[in-house]
């Protein structure tokens, strides 16, 4: 099975690329979602979150007050850290169960939809990295017009983030997402259909290759810690993503 990394910047578009590749049935793991799910209420999660920063940080029906959360790991790194420390580990499994459930049901590719991909060494583990993109002052237009912001703000926004341009040279592939909507979704259709021919005769070749393979847990365990045990660089490179998601 094929992992494709999806990513882009802000106000590139890459949310509604994902949301248009799910529309033509692609699995997609969007790791801001599972930021979100793995402290929802009930999870071992929550109740570690709960245990290190106290009751305070929960609302009457049992879930997660991020407002509160917020005012207390931004103000502390430590804490932020200890925070990071919970989540994060969380999210990494998610992810992999994920993978491993595309890939025990059979399906020939999967999408990882990561914000900060290339911001951490998880791009040199999927098998491409797929880069929305469009040009710098559209992105900026873009960013202003939908969050009503000033162009100092929408640019300091954007001066805090790795330059698209410079996202280029990591990508395997491009959705360029300059145009309008019908533009988009005709690219959209080439790439699965691209994918899906790729796939295929990556399936083919795998099949041959796995023959005398082992059992199927040691090729899930194989998965895990090929792509999914993140280096601590990793960590760092993503946990603020974690967190800000945990708490939009």
């Amino acid at each position: 099975m094929l992992v494709i990394g999806l990513t882009g910047g802000i106000a590139t578009g890459k949310s509604t690329v994902s949301k248009l590749l799910k529309e033509r049935h692609v699995p997609v793991i969007d790791a801001d979602v599972i930021a979100r799910q793995v402290v929802e209420p009930g999870t071992s999660c929550l109740a570690k979150i709960v245990k290190k920063f106290g009751d305070g940080i929960l609302i009457s029906d049992g879930s997660l007050d991020r407002k509160a959360l917020g005012s207390i790991i931004f103000k502390d790194e430590q804490k932020r850290k200890q925070l990071n420390a919970i989540v994060h580990p969380a999210v990494r499994r998610a992810m992999f169960w994920g993978v491993a459930k595309c890939w025990l049901k059979g399906e020939r590719f999967c999408v990882l939809d990561v914000p900060l991909l290339i911001e951490g060494p998880l791009w040199k583990l999927v098998y491409k990295v797929v880069l929305v993109y469009c040009p710098p002052d559209i992105q900026l237009q873009r960013l202003m017009l939908r969050d009503n912001s000033s162009i100092e703000d929408a640019s300091s926004r954007l001066d805090s983030q790795i330059p698209i341009n410079d996202k280029l040279r990591y990508a395997d592939d491009r959705i360029d997402n300059s145009g309008g909507v019908e533009e988009l979704n005709a690219k959209i259709d080439a790439f699965v259909a691209g994918l899906r021919k790729e796939a295929g005769w990556s399936w083919v070749c795998r099949l041959l290759c796995n023959i005398r393979t082992k059992s199927i847990y040691g090729r899930i365990l194989y998965l895990y810690f090929s792509v999914f045990v993140s280096t601590e660089t990793a960590q760092e490179a993503t946990c603020t993503r974690n967190i800000g998601e945990i708490l939009a």
